[in-house]
């Protein structure tokens, strides 16, 4: 047998393992606590409670909206049970990675193949029934679909480390940034893979010491720090012209407030000049950078649903975030 159809056998077989298993015990209606109140969000498109996941409840609109029988929480449940089907698929592919990469790759016979696959096969196996994952995956919460942009973010971060010294290889960090912006639609969850992120580039890019090391653990810290709170939660702040918070009691003069929005708004011009700049120079760095805080806020932008849907006074609209500076106490 070709290796490469014993490696999508084994793939298939993994994902068709969980996405059975998983329709097989999913919840037939709307689950206990938050996913009930997920699922009635979903349908109706109305504002649970902070910090909200617009991108979740939009996912599972799309499930209520594209299966024509069932009951309606059965059916936003679905997008948790594909989420995890997917997700145990990566973790198969994952796993095949790891391997190769630890691996002699000089052997290439078919028993050694069989047992990479077939080991990362029990790998994806182990996963799928294990309490918490399988919990979550027949349920209206979040937390199958954020696990779900964890692992696409772990094979992309694993893609770049293969293609790393070829040409256009930062298109993958580019993803991965748009990913974890994407991802606060849903949980924060992914934003913690930047620490991950930075040690891949680390040891593949850069000489190996200690201040070497401590330099990488400072800029980790800095980028997680620029994603949340900056971008999560002081963005719609300074776009509202004050300071962020909970039932802020004091907020800047007028004069303060606008220059607050001109800062963030000169931020986002500006990352848009040095990215086109950075293209036209030839300066990856950059273009990786600007690009980069671009595709996060891009992502971001899926908190416009929690806007649109309170202005339009649905039955939920818990703290009515209509405007910057509710959504920024709301978040």
């Amino acid at each position: 047998m070709d290796k490469k159809i014993l490696h999508r056998s084994f793939g298939l077989l993994s994902f068709l393992t969980a996405a059975i298993t998983y329709m097989l015990t999913v919840q037939p209606t709307v689950p206990f606590w938050d996913c009930g109140e997920f699922s009635a969000a979903s349908v109706w498109q109305q504002v649970p409670h902070p910090p909200g996941a617009p991108l979740f409840l939009m996912i599972g609109k799309i499930f209520h909206l594209i299966i024509p029988f069932g009951d309606p929480g059965w059916r936003v449940n679905l997008a948790a049970v594909f989420s995890s089907a997917f997700t145990i698929l990566l973790v198969y592919l994952i796993t095949v990675k790891l391997i190769e990469n630890f691996k002699n790759n000089s052997d290439n016979d078919f028993g050694t193949a069989l047992a990479t696959y077939g080991s990362a096969f029990i790998s994806a196996a182990a996963f799928t029934f294990s309490d918490t994952q399988w919990f979550n995956a027949v349920e209206s919460e979040v937390y199958a679909t954020s696990t779900l942009f964890v692992a696409v973010v772990i094979y992309l971060m694993m893609l770049w480390n293969e293609k790393a010294d070829e040409p256009g290889h930062e298109r993958y960090l580019m993803l991965i940034a748009y990913l974890i912006g994407l991802s606060t639609g849903v949980h924060l969850l992914a934003v913690l893979t930047v620490f991950s992120i930075s040690l891949v580039v680390y040891f593949r890019k850069y000489d190996i010491n200690f201040k070497s090391f401590m330099v990488m653990g400072i800029i980790s810290l800095v980028i997680f720090f620029f994603i949340y709170p900056i971008i999560v939660k002081w963005l719609p702040a300074f776009l509202a012209g004050h300071t962020s918070g909970r039932n802020e009691a004091y907020e800047y003069s007028i004069d303060d407030s606008m220059g607050l929005q001109l800062l963030a708004i000169f931020s986002i011009i500006g990352a848009i000049i040095g990215l086109v700049w950075g293209y036209k120079n030839h300066k990856q760095l950059v273009t990786l950078v600007a690009g980069s805080f671009l595709l996060i806020i891009l992502g971001y932008t899926t908190y416009t649903q929690i806007l649109l849907r309170s202005n339009a006074n649905p039955p939920m609209n818990e703290n009515e975030p209509k405007n910057f500076s509710s959504l920024s106490s709301y978040l």
